[in-house]
């Protein structure tokens, strides 16, 4: 039996006849049906690579950033607006007490006048010749005083005597100065450390090790000890200078941690008074004049040798003119 398919155009009408033979069979039609759907697919991942690629390769507007407002006086962060837990550290744990301890001693040898001896010799057998009664009178009217070289002169005396009648001295807070005696009382059998010393720096000729009982001394052991062997000599300087940095970070380990720490040698006078001045010049920035000045005020005795105090204004020198 023959189908008939009619096909119909503008003005005409054509009727064509197809046998059953020569139309496709069904599997043509699926085969046909799934080339077309897998072209289908292929465009349209050609279009969506396309249209990527073309993304990729265009450059994106940058947006368009406000102008930075320029720092004020009022914009500008002060050290109060950081914790002292954040990223910005604005002052070492020391840099403020060492600030106000410079303001205290620059300075100071302008403003304070401290007793000096006389050198005339009469006047000196004069006060020599005094009863201590007499000497003490003087220094409470001192117009009973023969001449004012003579009431300088006791005035001195009276300072000088008292100091070396002391073994220790505090020259700020946490630090002190003192002579072989205040080292014995922080051994436990001579002495019951009554200015609670947990740090001592030894500055002296003696071995630390020694037998001689008047030299030895037991530490305990809860309080730290640096022991520097040097003599009253210019080389003393050289030994000394050699281990200034960790002489002074010691000294800042204890005043960091609220603690005391004593610095002597054997009258406190000469090599631990030379260690100390080294170390208020380094770290406030002051004058050997006015550190000596500063020292004398709280230990009078204090005067190094001329040959370590001619080492130490050549420090003074290169503190302000590093190489």
């Amino acid at each position: 039996m023959a189908t008939i398919i009619r096909s119909a155009s503008e003005g005409t009408s054509n009727s064509v006849q197809m046998t059953q033979e020569d139309l496709p069979s069904e599997e043509e039609n699926c085969f046909l049906a799934r080339v077309w759907s897998s072209f289908i697919k292929a465009m349209n991942f050609l279009i969506v690579s396309i249209g990527n690629l073309c993304c990729c390769r265009s450059a994106a507007p940058k947006p368009i950033l406000p102008e930075p407002e320029p720092l004020t006086p009022q914009s500008v962060p002060k050290s109060s607006d950081f914790s002292a837990s954040g990223p910005l550290v604005m002052q070492t744990p020391l840099e403020s007490e060492n600030a106000e301890l410079m303001k205290e001693i620059n300075g100071i040898s302008s403003r304070i006048l401290l007793p000096q001896p006389v050198e005339d010799l009469s006047v000196i057998q004069d006060i020599s010749r005094l009863t201590a009664q007499q000497t003490v009178d003087i220094l409470v009217q001192p117009e009973k005083a023969p001449s004012p070289s003579h009431l300088q002169e006791i005035r001195y005396l009276n300072v000088m005597g008292y100091s070396q009648k002391t073994n220790v001295n505090q020259i700020f807070a946490s630090v002190f100065l003192g002579n072989y005696d205040a080292l014995r009382s922080v051994d436990a059998s001579k002495g019951n450390n009554p200015n609670k010393f947990t740090r001592v720096i030894s500055v002296t000729t003696q071995d630390p090790n020694t037998t001689d009982e008047f030299v030895r001394v037991s530490i305990p052991e809860h309080i730290a000890r640096m022991v520097m062997k040097v003599h009253d000599e210019e080389a003393a300087w050289i030994e000394l200078e050699t281990h200034f940095e960790r002489l002074f970070q010691f000294i800042d380990d204890a005043r960091i941690a609220k603690e005391n720490i004593l610095i002597h040698c054997t009258q406190g006078q000469s090599r631990s008074a030379t260690v100390l001045l080294a170390y208020i010049m380094n770290r406030f920035h002051v004058s050997l004049q006015d550190a000596l000045t500063f020292v004398k005020t709280r230990r009078f005795l204090v005067e190094p040798i001329p040959a370590l105090l001619a080492r130490l204004s050549q420090y003074e020198k290169s503190l302000k003119h590093p190489l």
